[in-house]
């Protein structure tokens, strides 16, 4: 209760202080942007129906001139969890939910980005706090279904957002990125204290339409998870490789991942960690101007022998659905998972058929122009 107070207090505390500044002319920023995303289906899967959402946020991002090159950006963005329904899009996972009960219900509102920033047109931009990490410059490419995918490269490790880890919203980071040419590269550390992290990505653009590109990340693991899981050692690696097009009708994107550890829990008392390699692939195609139709896979695989499986683990999902646009904010669409996992834990080891229904509002105001 007092964390949804917090939030709406602080968002129109936000309102009231850019009318104010606006109306006196204070030059304290030069823009800000607001981000509004809801969406809400009905689900049927295992013989039942269940209402259910897929990750509703709201933030906001503001920047300020600081030089003739030089600009100052904040960025503030929470998840909505209103709905109780099973989820079955990993983007909505929070960063208390490592390898827990799915059935768990999370918080009204969660952090999902919290960070501040500093641009130089030449020297690159520079950014401190929880945010997108340099790994998912390249995993984006595939973590863009209506509702799901993003299973198999490891973005949200560990059943969580990534920020542990810093695939996915890295916690405690220190990010820089830069665009020579071409090439943008991203380098990446999480300061912890108790440890750190680092991560690196290289993207070529090809054209507009076309960029490629590599990341890799190298995570400790905290002590208190290598106590809770068996087979893991101090370090974590995982790299991707991938591509992303997209033009007036078509979006493709495929990426690949060599990871260290997968997570599984075999029973109650039993979490154990295992190598694994995964694939993921998205094509949306507009065949109207108001109708996209998108279809997709997900695959992950364990490499070499595990003791304490009684038989090989592999996530194999397929997608398929069809979104209608109203206009540039709303759509209704309807979308399905069919499942060929072995040893995967509900609720990602299910066939699946949505049908709901999405908003998105986006609006940029330039304060001074």
């Amino acid at each position: 209760m007092k964390t949804r107070f917090f939030c709406f207090l602080s968002i129109a505390f936000l309102c009231v202080f850019v009318k104010e500044v606006h109306a006196q002319n204070i030059r304290i920023i030069d823009s800000i942007a607001f981000n509004l995303h809801l969406q809400v289906h009905t689900a049927y899967f295992s013989g039942q129906a269940e209402l259910g959402e897929n990750v509703p946020r709201f933030g906001t991002l503001i920047s300020r001139k600081v030089g003739n090159k030089t600009s100052a950006f904040g960025k503030l963005e929470y998840g909505l969890n209103l709905a109780r329904g099973t989820q079955f899009n990993n983007n909505a996972n929070s960063p208390s939910e490592f390898v827990s009960d799915p059935f768990q219900e999370p918080e009204p509102f969660s952090l999902r980005l919290a960070y501040l920033g500093i641009a130089h047109e030449i020297l690159g931009a520079i950014s401190l706090g929880k945010q997108w990490g340099v790994y998912y410059d390249v995993g984006q490419f595939t973590d863009n279904f209506t509702v799901f995918g993003s299973s198999a490269a490891d973005v949200y490790a560990g059943n969580t957002d990534g920020g542990w880890k810093g695939t996915g919203r890295a916690d405690e980071a220190v990010v820089y990125r830069n665009r020579i040419g071409k090439f943008q590269i991203g380098l990446q550390t999480q300061l912890f204290g108790s440890h750190t992290n680092f991560g690196s990505s290289l993207t070529y653009a090809f054209s507009d339409r076309l960029k490629a590109g590599v990341a890799f990340n190298h995570a400790e693991i905290p002590g208190n998870f290598r106590q809770l899981v068996n087979g893991l050692n101090g370090n974590s690696n995982t790299f991707i490789a991938g591509y992303g097009y997209n033009d007036d009708k078509l979006y493709s994107g495929l990426t690949f991942a060599v990871i260290e550890h997968e997570y599984l829990r075999i029973d109650d008392e039993t979490l154990i960690a295992f190598p694994v390699c995964g694939v993921e692939f998205l094509n949306r195609y507009a065949i109207h101007a108001r109708v996209k139709i998108e279809g997709g896979f997900n695959y992950k695989w364990q490499r070499g022998d595990v003791a304490a499986l009684d038989e090989n683990y592999r996530l194999l999902q397929f997608y398929a659905g069809l979104n209608y646009y109203f206009g540039n904010m709303f759509s209704i669409y309807l979308q399905g998972r069919l499942d060929q996992s072995r040893k995967v834990v509900f609720p990602n080891n299910t066939d699946v058929i949505l049908l709901g229904l999405s908003f998105d509002l986006n609006k940029s105001i330039d304060l001074f122009n």
